[in-house]
């Protein structure tokens, strides 16, 4: 089973317009409104790749229900609390004809305590050694930077695995959990090697970040840990305990590039979930990532197109 976990979701509004120029009116060549926050498209991505989730998350207000009544529609199935007051937030995300991302996100309603132990509550409720836990995204107020490192430890305590997707301190803070599974990009793999005091040997290259994902996993709870470094249009990492693989990013007519890490977090979560090999992994991860970025606003793409782009991924082991 997999468990997707959006503490902040959200609903995206994605406007396509050739050039945003500030100051100005536009017209937009075309707007899609989507329920979005990291698991929530997750879970998309896994229904596409014929893999039931449980979407979990905390919702607020009217954008709350049509959140939830959209996901639904979608056949999906949600496990939601829902907050006595405040409103969902509504992200705006602005796409140029050029690719350029241009994103409003608001803040979201605040937390309290007791959200926050229900929320583990819930969670605990699908616990399973077979049970991978996709924690991803950014957190409201009143939740803690160390949250997903208390989730990370609760789950563990149950039997789950945990995938960790998260920025910032949320990261930093989460890797102390031991999650079995990280994928950060390498914008953020270098802001957690900063804090974790390793930048007093000077700026990482590429060998030192395998060498600090790695040092992450290997205290991952069954010693099977696993790692995606994300590089953008360079490519992918992939990292375990024995080796290390690359894959060149695909080229393609990009669309938007919004959804596309959590493609590859849901084809990892899919493959951890089912015991595939590592280059299955890496393929598909891939294949999902470059798909995602071909759609329009965070709708996933379709399994063609998927499996079309998977048999053009190549790995090297380096």
């Amino acid at each position: 089973m997999i468990v997707t976990l959006t503490m902040n979701p959200a609903l995206d509004r994605t406007y396509y317009v050739d050039h945003l120029q500030p100051g100005s009116l536009h017209r937009p060549d075309q707007v899609e409104e989507d329920a979005g926050g990291k698991g929530i498209n997750v879970s998309r991505t896994l229904q596409i790749l014929g893999k039931e989730s449980v979407v979990v998350g905390v919702l607020a207000g009217h954008t709350g229900h049509r959140i939830e009544e959209q996901l639904k529609s979608l056949g999906l199935q949600t496990d939601f609390l829902f907050l006595p007051e405040g409103e969902t937030r509504i992200n705006t995300k602005i796409v140029e004809s050029d690719g350029t991302l241009t994103e409003l996100n608001e803040k979201g309603p605040e937390v309290k305590a007791g959200t926050l132990n229900e929320v583990a509550g819930v969670l605990k409720k699908y616990a399973s050694p077979d049970t991978v836990y996709v924690l991803s995204g950014s957190v409201p107020e009143g939740a803690p930077d160390g949250y997903y490192r208390y989730l990370t430890a609760a789950l563990h305590s149950v039997g789950g695995r945990v995938l960790l997707d998260a920025d910032g301190l949320l990261l930093s803070e989460g890797i102390g959990g031991y999650p079995d599974i990280i994928k950060p990009n390498i914008r953020e793999l270098v802001a957690c090697y900063a804090a974790a005091g390793e930048m007093e040997n000077g700026a990482p290259d590429q060998q030192h970040l395998v060498r600090f994902a790695r040092s992450i996993i290997s205290k991952a709870k069954d010693g099977n840990g696993f790692a995606c470094i994300s590089l953008g249009d360079k490519g992918a990492l992939f990292v375990n305990g024995e080796k290390t693989l690359f894959s060149r990013a695909l080229p393609v007519p990009v669309k938007s590039t919004v959804g596309a890490g959590d493609a590859m977090v849901a084809a990892i979560a899919a493959c951890q979930e089912e015991g595939k090999t590592m280059e299955y992994c890496a393929r598909l991860a891939v294949a999902c990532a470059t798909a995602a970025c071909t759609t329009a606003g965070t709708r996933p793409a379709d399994m063609t197109s998927i499996q079309s782009y998977l048999q053009g991924v190549k790995l090297q082991e380096i």
